[in-house]
């Protein structure tokens, strides 16, 4: 008898074989937002939690997400004890292999003298936010670059001259995934969740082509 739960079961093993299709081509030269969103694994035990004082672990959702289109080029799931600039340097080496990706937007959260490094040997110009401590005579040439344009003009024209702007394309799509999908994945399993949010990431896109065409 086909009840709910084969159902699901064989939905989480047809993502097992779409995994390898994280990635989406993209043509030509592409800018990525990245951002993240911490998504919680279980739903009960909030009561216990507020009552004992006891902090629940989550994971995060990394999304790499092509600004002129929206849609997403790569995801990765982290926990919240990894800091988002070590994840991201993993993801904007594999949506590279997507396509040519020429700019990397992203908040405070991406704010590492090692991930910006890592952009400008690769070519990449980053558009990250630095600190509002952050030295206008060491570090990365861009970094001391925005630091010194956010010093001399305010965050705002550094926003709007460099574009940091994008930031809300990455925004919108995690509010979407949320919209339609829920913000508490059904999955236990670690390599079933990544089975769902591949599904999920196929589905946004399609529903973003079919709108947009």
């Amino acid at each position: 008898m086909i009840d709910y739960s084969w159902i699901r079961r064989r939905i989480v093993l047809l993502g097992e074989d779409l995994v390898s299709y994280n990635m989406r081509s993209v043509d030509g030269p592409v800018v990525i937002v990245l951002d993240s969103t911490g998504v919680k694994v279980c739903r009960s035990g909030s009561w216990l939690e507020r009552r004992y004082s006891r902090r629940r672990g989550y994971l995060k959702i990394h999304l790499a997400i092509d600004a002129r289109t929206g849609k997403i080029v790569y995801f990765e799931r982290a926990t919240d004890r990894i800091h988002d600039s070590e994840v991201a340097r993993r993801m904007v080496d594999r949506s590279m292999e997507a396509g040519n990706v020429i700019k990397v937007i992203g908040d405070g959260a991406y704010n590492s003298i090692r991930l910006i490094r890592h952009l400008e040997r690769r070519g990449i110009e980053p558009i990250i936010r630095p600190r509002r401590s952050a030295r206008t005579d060491r570090g990365p040439p861009s970094r001391r670059s925005a630091a010194r344009m956010i010093r001399d003009y305010g965050y705002r024209a550094w926003s709007r001259i460099v574009g940091h702007g994008g930031r809300w394309m990455a925004e919108t799509a995690i509010s979407r995934l949320k919209a339609l999908f829920g913000e508490h994945p059904p999955s236990r399993k670690p390599r079933w969740m990544d089975s769902e949010h591949t599904i999920k990431t196929l589905i946004y896109n399609m529903l973003l082509s079919a709108v947009t065409t």
